[in-house]
């Protein structure tokens, strides 16, 4: 093409194409070797002269081969990553010969920056403690940013400040932050409790995002099967964690380059994607996809169309603290009794414990089938050291192959090479998906772990990651709540994960039980009305019910009995935080009251909490009243009342009264008779004039009666 007279800008493939994570091409531009080995007039090994009129320069190109039509998960940051990386090594290839040496015109780079009004990473300024923002929602301060920046909540949409945490009520509800996305590197924390199920496309966390469209949205959300998750540019993730109902939990979200994890009491639960194409068909291209960058959606707590119905607080956002490998990964060694050796990613026993989750260990398939059950299959790992241990788990191929899942295996530890092996699980059976299988033993010290396969969904074994942990055995919950039409119990609320519990549902007179159905995601799990099943997650299950119930009409005498006495009371009698519970209780019970078709679980249920608010009622601090004294020059005798009158001139009913037994309780003297309206020590004024008053009156009625009859005789 020079030879014919045509202008070049050299964008040669092997040297300036990146196709990125695609595994063919670059995946980064190797920027140091261009930047002191190339020059743009290079057409791998045929140059142009220096100068050409022809040569006008050269650019490089970045091709997204994979990103949507294979889905490899790449960001549009890390796009731009790749792009601005590059474009200091070709902009002074293509200006001159570079007059720095590499390193330093990366320093340089670094100096300067990105072009002033953009932020292109979603950098934030944070305090010493590496703190973005904190929020706490303390009474007073509910909107304050308790880190040193300063970020208070500037907006609030229909929620709740109350006891120190903040409501989330659903559908448009939320509080909003001064950052809209924060870079990786980052990480966020929570403490949430949900009263009752959450739904699936509830939004814990948004940010705002170019193309407001349902599929182009960037959020931390329960996703459509009930699991935790996050979505952003048309992707999908998951964490295979379900929020538990009535529990308070904290969740930290972790973000370091392509990796974002869950950390829950301690148990980590790291991001899988998966790619639907919604724009036109709607099916799932790929599943299990490793890259799972995300910038922080932290524009809003809460959403501006589907929020959470929860309680959120102590929402700290801070820098990521490196991960530690506690157990060093590095130093494991091992062998098996079958592997593949096949390429990089695939066959090797020590694939399982690499640290990476794109390579397998795979019983061997070249010129032989090692497959279960003809073929014995296990491996035995050796830690490099003791370590105190209770958890070995394993992951299977996280790949779009649905093979090798091993669904039943031994396992057994030992501390030092000269012992005996320890069976610690016997025929353990597992699910046969791409979830983390965990087997749960006592605590002890263990250099040795021996894994046994028993059976796989297809023979062949295939594992891409062996772990081990030390850690509180994972409790899991299990709540159960019913339509109308029937009562539902539960044989255990909390387990630990693969117990086995039933669910019973029992239906009213007129109704027939119509299935268990997922409370998140309304899928139906069984048909069973009583329904036993392994505990994976934190589980809540609804029971349905067909039919018409006939209901007994309710008891409400006993619940009229205890509002009318409690209508009764004096709040002034008692402490403003007891007296509250009481009212709430009160509030309720006349609802039920009210209610035309309120059953009697509903009437005795209002009772029992009125009488445990009654119950728990506190007396209020009475300050007694100092006695009063008529005479203001007369002391006052303080164990005695001022005279009380009796007849004119009669000064023989004059006797003291004792002073009012502060301490003495309500309603004590039987002459009371409950009568809260008694006479106190400084109505005694009164009461003398009434006297006074009540004995003339009596006179003049005797002396009237006395002259009659002496004008009769």
């Amino acid at each position: 093409m020079y030879n014919d007279g045509f202008e070049l800008i050299n964008t040669i493939d092997n040297k300036l194409y990146m196709v990125p994570d695609a595994g063919y091409y670059n995946n980064y531009l190797d920027t140091q070797n261009l930047y002191n080995n190339w020059v743009p007039q290079d057409f791998n090994g045929f140059k142009l002269p220096v100068g050409s009129d022809q040569m006008l320069g050269s650019t490089y190109a970045i091709w997204n081969d994979q990103i949507d039509t294979r889905a490899n998960g790449v960001s549009e940051v890390e796009l731009y990553d790749r792009f601005a990386d590059a474009v200091p090594t070709l902009a002074s290839k293509n200006w001159g010969d570079g007059e720095l040496p590499y390193n330093q015109m990366q320093e340089a780079v670094d100096e300067l920056g990105s072009a002033p009004g953009i932020n292109p990473y979603y950098e934030e300024t944070k305090d010493k403690d590496g703190k973005y923002m904190s929020y706490e929602f303390e009474d007073g301060k509910t909107k304050e940013d308790s880190s040193e920046n300063n970020r208070n909540l500037a907006k609030e949409e229909n929620v709740e400040f109350k006891d120190g945490a903040l409501k989330l009520k659903g559908d448009e509800s939320y509080v909003e932050t001064p950052i809209n996305k924060l870079a990786t590197g980052n990480k966020l924390s929570f403490d949430i409790k949900l009263d009752k199920p959450a739904q699936a496309g509830d939004i814990l966390f948004e940010a705002d995002t170019e193309a407001r469209n349902g599929d182009y949205v960037h959020d931390i959300r329960i996703m459509e099967d009930g699991r935790l998750g996050f979505r952003r540019e048309l992707y999908d993730y998951y964490f295979d964690y379900k929020i538990p109902v009535g529990k308070k939990v904290n969740l930290t979200i972790s973000t370091d380059g392509k990796n974002t994890v869950l950390t829950v009491d301690g148990k980590t639960f790291k991001a899988t994607g998966k790619y639907y194409n919604r724009q036109t068909d709607g099916e799932v291209r790929k599943e299990n996809i490793s890259n799972a960058t995300l910038l922080l959606p932290i524009k809003r707590i809460g959403s501006q169309t589907n929020a959470i119905e929860g309680t959120i607080d102590n929402v700290n956002v801070s820098v990521s603290q490196p991960r530690v490998d506690e157990f060093n990964k590095a130093a494991w060694t091992g062998e098996a009794t079958t592997e593949t050796k096949f390429n990089d990613t695939e066959g090797l026993f020590k694939y399982a414990f690499d640290g990476k989750s794109n390579t397998i260990w795979h019983s061997n398939w070249k010129g032989t089938e090692d497959k279960l059950p003809g073929k014995e299959i296990n491996g035995t790992i050796n830690l490099g050291k003791k370590y105190e241990i209770n958890q070995f788990s394993f992951t299977p191929r996280q790949d779009g192959n649905n093979s090798g899942f091993v669904t039943k295996a031994n396992l057994y530890v030992k501390a030092s090479e000269s012992d005996q092996w320890k069976q610690v699980a016997t025929d353990a059976t597992f699910a046969a998906d791409k979830s983390t299988k965990t087997f749960y033993f006592d605590k002890q010290e263990v250099q040795f772990i021996k894994f046994e396969a028993k059976e796989s969904n297809d023979g062949w074994v295939a594992v891409s990651e062996f772990d081990v942990a030390n850690v509180p055995q994972e409790q899991l919950s299990v709540y159960v709540e019913s339509q109308k039409g029937g009562k539902v119990e539960v044989s255990k609320d909390s387990v630990v994960k693969g117990e086995k519990v039933t669910v019973t549902a029992t239906p009213v007179k007129g109704c027939t039980f119509a299935g268990w159905y997922d409370a998140t995601t309304g899928d139906k799990v069984s048909d069973k009305a009583e329904y036993t099943f392994q505990v994976q997650h934190n589980t809540a299950l609804v029971a349905h019910f067909d039919g018409t119930p006939e209901i007994p009409e309710a008891n409400k005498a006993d619940l009229q009995a205890k509002v009318d006495e409690v209508k009764g009371l004096n709040e002034a009698d008692y402490t403003e935080e007891s007296f509250a519970s009481v009212k709430d209780a009160l509030a309720k019970a006349e609802e039920v009251l009210a209610k035309e078709d309120a059953t009697q679980e509903e009437v005795d249920n209002v009772l029992a909490q009125l009488n445990k608010a009654v119950e728990a009622l506190k007396p209020g601090t009475v300050d007694p009243k100092p006695p009063v004294n008529p005479d203001p020059e007369k002391p006052v005798d303080p164990d005695n009342k001022p005279e009380q009158p009796g007849k004119p001139g009669d000064s023989s009913n004059n006797k003291p009264n004792k002073p009012s037994d502060t301490n003495k309780p309500e309603n004590a003297d039987k002459e009371n008779n409950g009568n809260s309206n008694i006479a106190h020590t400084d109505d005694n004024m009164n009461m003398g004039i009434i006297g006074v008053a009540m004995a003339s009156a009596l006179a003049a009625i005797g002396a009237f009666f006395k002259r009659r009859k002496e004008n009769e005789e």
